[in-house]
């Protein structure tokens, strides 16, 4: 054999053993922080599954998503894709005309304020005291009414009323069915509920953006609403973690807030009323009865 072909082979099996004893060893992920979604676990061996083909498939997808250096390649893959701005596998990108504007219409732009000024609200007016009108005089002679008031009587002082106990807090209404993690979202029964992820980095962006509004506008009150989701309240049994790691999230969020500005805290009044239909069934919006229980955290 020739010494070209020996060097074309051993291009070839190198890799592929150096990747399988990466793989053996190297230790399941949970999570992909790039994606923003949990990876597949290794599927539970069993003939029934085996049989059916469901093992395969599972197998299949576990190794795509466990496979060695996936995490540089999904990067790789990102800026390719901005380098080059053009959908990859049906995936939607917006391409970007001369100069990156867009071809959106014939529509004026408006450009930035290069001084990035804040017009902050005038103070209200104290409102101007309305003119007296004089009281009619009367002419001389004419008979004025006297008003007698009467006797003023004892009103007996209220008994003390009993503090009123407060009712334990409502069942929500899990929905039933087997659990399926698709990308990121359960699927329980006939409703679906977006995984609970925190990133630090993120959360601490959104507080500086915030911090930074309420500097810029002092004369103004400055309200900041997280929201928690649907599994906060309906989270499987195996999933509770996450229910309890969204309001810890929220809470920290909040507490990284200038005490000027005022946290709304949402889950105080969705966790009395989860046995109603708070959220959509289809996506993480809440429903009008799920958005008025904000509305109520407000007051």
């Amino acid at each position: 054999m020739k010494k070209e072909h020996i060097a074309m082979i051993a291009l070839v099996l190198i890799p592929l053993y150096l990747l399988t004893v990466v793989n053996i060893f190297r230790p399941v992920q949970a999570i992909s922080v790039e994606e923003n979604r949990t990876l597949r676990q290794k599927p539970a061996f069993s003939w029934q599954t085996l049989a059916n083909g469901q093992f395969s498939r599972s197998y299949e997808e576990f190794f795509s998503d466990q496979f060695p250096f996936r995490q540089f390649f999904v990067k790789l893959n990102s800026s390719l894709v901005e380098l080059m701005k053009k959908p990859f596998s049906g995936d939607i990108s917006i391409v970007a005309g001369p100069d990156g504007d867009l071809e959106l219409g014939e529509g004026e732009r408006l450009e930035p304020d290069p001084e990035d000024k804040v017009v902050l609200p005038t103070q209200p007016q104290t409102p101007t005291q309305p003119a007296t009108t004089p009281e009619p005089t009367l002419p001389a002679g004419t008979p004025t009414a006297t008003v007698t008031q009467p006797a003023a009587t004892a009103t007996p002082s209220p008994s003390p009323t009993p503090s009123p106990v407060p009712s334990p807090l409502p069942t929500p209404t899990m929905p039933a069915g087997p659990v399926e993690n698709i990308s990121g979202v359960i699927i329980v029964g006939n409703q679906a509920m977006e995984l609970f992820y925190y990133n630090e980095d993120r959360s601490q962006r959104y507080v500086d953006l915030i911090n930074r509004l309420q500097a810029k506008m002092e004369k103004v009150q400055v309200y900041s609403l997280v929201a928690p989701t649907a599994i906060a309240y309906y989270a499987p049994e195996d999933y509770q973690n996450l229910a309890d790691a969204q309001i810890r999230g929220i809470s920290s969020i909040y507490s990284r807030m200038d005490s000027k500005i005022k946290t709304v805290d949402a889950d105080s009044v969705l966790k009395t009323r989860v046995h109603e239909y708070l959220y959509f069934r289809t996506d993480h919006h809440w429903t009008a009865r799920g958005a008025w229980c904000a509305y109520k955290a407000f007051a």
